[in-house]
């Protein structure tokens, strides 16, 4: 199980409304959401909690639809799915599956509406799970294009065992040991306004050309498409099979050098 602890512009679509608008009764190649969505501010119903209330003893409350100007608010995500880099590939199989399975993945969430428009070396990982029929998923959908104006979140149950705990009195002696419980937290079902945020985006290393070069091209903006996420799973290919031969190469040469 993993936990991801980013900031995200509140002027895009949270990542975990994207994870939850995504059917995931079966491992379809994509990491596996378990729960997750913006850390509110305590005691305050609705608000977000900004980056500038870490850094100041002023608190600024964000109420959740404000988005003018955009600023970085703290959300996390729990996935079920762990993975590793694709440059940590052990055989050209091993490699070569797993893109294929990103690949199918990325076109059946593209076939649904929502554009990745993120694919980088971090973003597509060999499965470490047994027994799920895949080698490789995808993963962070937090620059994701959704077609669609609304998106459709499903209903999340998420139990939490509580172990037995000790309580205490004043003076450190124990005075009781509590039961072990079991807490349940339901999300229901519910339709959310899609949020477009910027138009440019991706991993620079990894972004296709015409994206990249669009800057000093006459015809203005590219509009960010499906091929041009193809074309960065070229780059992620290229980067993986490079950093493993030098990852090879470097250690055959620390082995010589230990017989010497």
């Amino acid at each position: 199980m993993i936990i991801k602890t980013t900031w995200r512009s509140n002027a895009r679509t949270p990542d975990s409304d994207i994870y939850l608008s995504i059917e995931q009764p079966t491992f379809k190649g994509q990491a596996k959401f378990q729960c997750g969505g913006d850390v509110k501010f305590p005691g305050y119903a609705g608000c977000t909690t900004p980056m500038q209330n870490l850094r100041s003893h002023v608190h600024k409350l964000l109420r959740e639809h404000v988005i003018n100007p955009p600023r970085p608010v703290l959300h996390r995500l729990v996935l079920g799915t762990v993975g590793r880099p694709m440059w940590a590939h052990k055989s050209d199989r091993d490699l070569l599956t797993g893109f294929r399975d990103a690949l199918q993945a990325h076109n059946a969430r593209y076939e649904k509406a929502i554009l990745h428009r993120d694919i980088s070396a971090s973003n597509i990982l060999l499965i470490e799970m047994q027994n799920v029929g895949l080698c490789g998923f995808i993963t962070d959908f937090d620059f994701a294009c959704i077609k669609n104006s609304t998106i459709r979140k499903g209903e999340v149950t998420v139990e939490s065992i509580i172990d037995a705990q000790n309580r205490y009195e004043n003076k450190g002696n124990m005075l009781s040991t509590t039961d072990a419980t079991t807490c349940t937290h339901t999300t229901f079902e519910s339709t959310v306004t899609v949020k477009r945020g910027a138009v440019m985006t991706g991993t620079a290393q990894f972004m296709a050309r015409t994206i990249l070069l669009q800057e000093v091209d006459s015809n203005g903006d590219v509009v960010h498409e499906a091929t041009h996420d193809v074309e960065s799973f070229i780059w992620v290919l290229s980067y993986c099979v490079m950093g493993n031969l030098c990852d090879q190469a470097f250690k055959s040469t620390a082995q010589k050098e230990v017989w010497e």
